[in-house]
């Protein structure tokens, strides 16, 4: 455990003397919600808080992957790893540690935004946690596979970009399934990330949905956790560049 938290603060420790990465992680998560402050109103930004949830968890697995690559490749961490008592999970359980505290800010903000305009109950903030934390754990996998897999730096930011606004802007995740056209709410929950802003949004109490499709997105985000992490165990080797 000690040696986990010791890799983490590390970096932790590198971004706190220069917080401007911190800066325009909120700066992304909120920026849907203050467009909907504009052109909506309070109730409408209000509404879209847990798309901030989702959005800085998503970021923050998707994170992992120029973590991951930046220790393989200039920090020769694999050598560390062989050399020291640091173990490859506690490396990865850093990396983890380390990725989710960059999107800290966006949640913390958010999560306190909610306490204050929104009635939460126990139940509700429960059952958001859980479909949460499915989304990030599967998202994990996803960056750390990503990051072991790249080739160059320039690579592992394109794929990251992409699929953070793949999954993080284009999905209904800062606002309800129900306002896209019927055609398209079928495909829309193919991402986990609208599977989890929806089951999120109904818990925190911003409109209930149906028992089916939260039953849905629970199975469909525990499946998305479940095979993500079989496949990042199974596929990703440590390859040098």
């Amino acid at each position: 455990m000690g040696e986990t938290v010791h890799f983490a603060l590390f970096h932790i420790h590198q971004d706190a003397k220069d917080p401007t990465g911190l800066l325009f992680t909120v700066i992304i998560s909120f920026l849907p919600v203050m467009f909907l402050l504009i052109f909506i109103g309070t109730a409408g930004a209000i509404a879209a808080l847990p798309g901030v949830l989702v959005f800085a968890l998503t970021g923050a697995g998707i994170a992992g992957a120029p973590i991951v690559y930046w220790n393989r490749v200039h920090h020769h961490i694999q050598d560390f790893l062989v050399s020291s008592p640091m173990r490859p999970a506690s490396f990865a359980v850093g990396t983890a540690l380390y990725a989710t505290f960059l999107s800290s800010p966006s949640l913390v903000m958010a999560a306190v935004a909610l306490a204050i305009f929104v009635p939460l109950s126990v139940q509700g903030v429960l059952l958001a946690m859980a479909a949460l934390l499915l989304l990030w754990t599967g998202m994990l996998f996803v960056g750390f596979s990503a990051g072991l897999a790249a080739k160059s730096v320039t690579r592992v930011n394109q794929v990251g970009n992409l699929v953070g606004l793949a999954l993080g802007l284009l999905p209904p995740v800062y606002y309800p399934l129900d306002r896209l056209p019927p055609f398209w709410r079928p495909i829309a929950l193919l991402a986990p990330t609208t599977d989890a802003a929806q089951v999120a949004r109904a818990a925190l109490g911003f409109g209930p949905i149906p028992l089916s499709q939260e039953i849905f997105a629970f199975g469909y985000l525990g499946a998305f956790a479940g095979l993500a992490a079989l496949l990042s165990l199974r596929y990703a080797h440590w390859v040098e560049p």
